[in-house]
């Protein structure tokens, strides 16, 4: 018999679920893995923003290349870019997970007595209506379109984040330059 790992507790001794000879999966690994997503698309990114321009070694330059790149909106805009990728990888990462729609409506209403000419002294009662729905929609990725448009999207990011980097590096270098 082949042990085999179980998370959140296990059913035998063995490891895995009874009768199971595969991995048995809890929902608690669920949780640790939309944990790391949410790390690897905040938090990590946030890391690679803040690098930073080599210092020269020289303190009036390095003070003159802060202001510079604090000042400059061309690097701001090129930053905000970043954030308009990641937004966008973070909407088709979303397209994995099920969809729910919610609806709600409320009508008041009141019927002419002239309809229903016998209905005794010809009014009727207010009513009220309520409605209320939900749908629940989840596209499976049987053919890997979802996956590969959030492969797509995590390279824009890369790319967005080499464009403020390369821009932070020109502009470095252009301080420098009137600098000597």
């Amino acid at each position: 018999m082949r042990r085999t790992p179980c998370f959140d507790g296990c059913a035998d001794s063995t490891g895995g679920s009874p009768g199971n000879d595969g991995f048995a999966v809890r929902p608690g690994l669920f949780a640790v893995v939309a944990l790391y997503i949410l790390w690897a698309l905040f938090v990590a990114p946030a890391y690679a923003a803040a690098q930073t321009v080599q210092d020269s070694g020289d303190p009036v330059l390095d003070r003159l290349i802060a202001a510079a790149l604090e000042a400059n909106p061309g690097v701001r805009a090129v930053a905000a870019r970043i954030d308009g990728a990641r937004a966008e990888r973070l909407v088709a990462t979303l397209d994995l997970v099920p969809r729910v729609t919610a609806s709600g409506g409320y009508t008041r209403q009141r019927i002419s007595g002239a309809a229903f000419p016998d209905f005794g002294d010809g009014r009727f009662p207010d009513q009220d209506v309520w409605e209320v729905g939900s749908q629940l929609r989840w596209e499976l990725d049987a053919f890997g379109r979802v996956r590969n448009r959030i492969g797509g999207q995590g390279a824009l990011v890369d790319a967005a984040e080499e464009d403020v980097e390369a821009a932070r590096v020109r502009l470095a270098a252009a301080v420098a330059t009137e600098y000597y």
